[in-house]
């Protein structure tokens, strides 16, 4: 059965799903697509993140949410003994998108055709038909007003929120109070995870939210989580397809094994432009890169540059975090 799917039709979320295993607690809950009072709060709390204010002028920029917003659906992890919390909720990772608008520059102030600037991998890219209109108005010397145009995309730099104590901070790698420390190579125990004589105590697929960007393609941020008696494990990804121009997906990979006192963290982004993936030896028909028939394929998508607050490597110290710089 589609428990996402039976979410989306009663509108209302099942029981929230939940384990104690060596100090941590673990929940997850889905939920009903947003209501209109609750997109218009998120609205202007996205707007608020992404506005500019100094002395001489308030740039406000306004943003919209994805037509699709899991308002409740989360993801918890607390572990008692160092005050350590993860969460993972679609108002954390929008607001992480909505904070990185403050650094982009007016579309029409660009050079480049897809992008308007670029910070923590957020930009603006423009469908076929936006191009199309672009190509035709400037054929024709017709002066638009310049307008910012946001990340229709959502593609959000959000990896997952950390918290001492109750005191909750994205993990952008500036203001976080975990120190997430770089590591060269990856922490995972693929050994652990892939033993098929551990039963698998918990699992669960939480949807944060989703958009078709008008027709022009499909966007879907989600978070997994498998609970083993040996260990946990946490995939979140963002897989985005805008028809006939880009194919995105961004990996959050966390891992940890009870006892230990170390919790690790794998990062990879990778994309193609479209008219790279004959070259690439990926299918350019569309319907091969819907989200449900895709899976196979998103890891053979090149790796791209991470921000430079992000280490594809990481991690931390969940008895002995408080206090300490912050190194990602």
């Amino acid at each position: 059965i589609d428990q996402n799917k039976q979410v989306k039709e009663s509108g209302e979320a099942p029981a929230v799903a939940g384990i104690e295993i060596r100090n941590w607690k673990i929940k997850s809950g889905k939920s009903r697509i947003s209501s209109e009072s609750e997109c218009d709060l998120l609205a202007r709390q996205l707007q608020e993140a992404a506005t500019i204010f100094d002395e001489t002028k308030t740039n406000t920029k306004r943003l919209n949410p994805p037509e699709i917003v899991y308002f409740h659906a989360f993801l918890t992890l607390n572990y008692s003994d160092g005050g350590f919390n993860f969460s993972f909720t679609a108002r954390e990772a929008l607001l992480e998108w909505a904070d990185a608008h403050k650094y982009l520059l007016c579309s029409n102030a660009s050079t480049n055709e897809n992008t308007c600037n670029d910070y923590r991998g957020v930009s603006i890219k423009k469908s076929v038909d936006a191009k199309l209109w672009k190509s035709k108005n400037d054929h024709l010397n017709i002066k638009v007003k310049d307008e910012f145009n946001y990340d229709w995309t959502y593609s959000t730099p959000f990896v997952g929120a950390a918290s001492i104590n109750g005191s909750t901070n994205t993990c952008n790698g500036a203001t976080t109070t975990a120190t997430w420390q770089k590591r060269d190579e990856s922490g995972i125990n693929m050994a652990m995870l892939t033993d098929k004589s551990e039963p698998i105590l918990m699992y669960d697929d939480i949807l944060l939210y989703e958009d078709d960007m008008h027709d022009n393609g499909d966007v879907q941020l989600s978070v997994k989580i498998r609970v083993m008696p040996k260990c946990f494990y946490i995939l979140m990804r963002l897989f985005l397809r805008v028809d006939h121009v880009l194919i995105r997906c961004r990996d959050a990979r966390i891992f940890h094994a009870f006892g230990d006192k170390q919790v690790y963290r794998d990062l990879a982004w990778r994309e193609a432009n479209w008219n790279e993936l004959n070259q690439l030896r990926l299918p350019n028909e569309v319907v091969a890169w819907t989200h449900d028939r895709c899976q196979a394929l998103v890891g053979k998508l090149p790796l791209v540059e991470l921000p430079s607050d992000l280490s594809q490597y990481s991690s931390v110290d969940i008895a002995h975090n408080i206090g300490q710089d912050n190194i990602t």
